[in-house]
């Protein structure tokens, strides 16, 4: 039991810093496109793919519009069409964000 009220908290911590990190890179990818027209699309392609895997609530979203609109292959997709997905991942991103950090208010509010 003890061991959990010490991994919690670390692993809150964790999973806050690397939803964090997420954003920031992906925004990073968006302000240099939008500022310098630069953008490296298979470093964008392979960061849509793999969020796509590794992170349930952006799997099902994905899922959920193959299953609803006809779907572009990403190495097809204009530029444009590659920063609005990442732009969409970043709004699932936030709002997972948002739930980590009110479990860790929470936490330290009711030990």
């Amino acid at each position: 039991m003890e061991n959990n009220k010490i991994e919690d908290p670390i692993n809150r911590a964790f999973d806050i810093a690397n939803l964090q990190y997420k954003i920031n890179e992906r925004q990073t990818i968006i302000n240099n496109y939008i500022g310098f027209g630069v953008l490296d699309r298979s470093n964008v392609i392979g960061k849509i793919k793999d969020l796509r895997k590794t992170d349930t609530t952006v799997g099902a979203v994905y899922v959920t519009q193959l299953a609803t609109a006809p779907s572009i292959p990403l190495d097809n997709c204009l530029d444009h069409q590659l920063i609005n997905e990442l732009q969409a991942q970043i709004n699932i991103l936030q709002t997972e964000l948002l739930q980590k950090q009110k479990e860790e208010l929470e936490a330290h509010t009711h030990p």
